[in-house]
């Protein structure tokens, strides 16, 4: 199974055409927030409607697993509504874990951590039985790492809370975004470690194709492509996932 990885679309409709176009290639596809442009030329509930339906027709496709970011929130917690009520049919949304073949992903609203951070019986951030790889999905990524570093002059960014809780509880694999620009920087990349988990953020860079990550359970391979540069690591999963393909 091969997974498609992307952050930061920020409206870009011809990004979202090049998703459709190459969604048979993959078991799902992971948007990491920041769907929606605050700064658009659209009026933010044009863009909530044309986003919405577009992941509701690429889910009939493939399982679309998508987060809110800060610029897709609109309800008075924090919380990204629209997104909520896109969900179902193939499209899952901020909280909870969803699990299939060989993997889970936790997927990570804006406004917060999801509750049972205890990591109790009941808790959504306990490990769920009988999977391999456990992927977290959050906007922001976790504080000091290369994936959050910032540009000369602008303070630390990335989550501290969140680094924490990666810490305590150990994924395999986090996907994040937010800054665009991080991968690019001196001293920064695509990818880092916290603990023995791996971190991700492919960036964010106009254009037709939006830069991303494709995570082959297959091969155990991570491979980031975008307009400008590129990279591939091998990568120990925890556990042989026999038929995943």
């Amino acid at each position: 199974m091969r997974l498609l990885l992307v952050a930061d679309i920020h409206y870009n409709m011809r990004q979202i055409c090049w998703i459709e176009e190459v969604a048979d290639a993959y078991g799902a596809v992971i948007l990491a927030g920041d769907l929606l442009d605050l700064g658009g030329h659209e009026a933010i509930e044009t863009q909530r409607r044309t986003m919405a339906d577009a992941l509701r027709r690429l889910a009939r496709r493939v399982p679309v697993l998508a987060v809110s970011g800060n610029h897709d929130v609109d309800g008075p917690r924090g919380e990204a509504r629209w997104l909520a009520d896109a969900a179902g049919g193939g499209l899952f949304v901020d909280g909870g874990t969803v699990a299939w073949t060989g993997i889970a992903a936790t997927l990570w609203p804006w406004a917060g951590l999801l509750a049972g951070t205890d990591g109790g019986q009941s808790s959504p951030l306990r490990h769920p039985p009988h999977v391999g790889p456990w992927l977290w999905v959050h906007h922001e990524p976790p504080a000091d790492t290369r994936v959050s570093r910032s540009p000369p002059g602008r303070p630390a960014a990335g989550s501290r809370r969140f680094a924490e809780a990666i810490r305590r509880h150990r994924p395999t694999l986090v996907v994040s975004g937010h800054l665009h620009e991080a991968p690019h920087l001196e001293g920064g990349r695509w990818w880092d470690r916290v603990g023995e988990t791996i971190v991700l953020n492919p960036g964010s860079l106009h254009g037709d194709v939006p830069s991303h990550i494709v995570l082959d359970l297959a091969e155990g391979t991570l491979e980031w492509v975008t307009a400008v540069a590129g990279d591939r690591i091998a990568l120990e999963l925890p556990t042989p996932l026999a038929g995943v393909a």
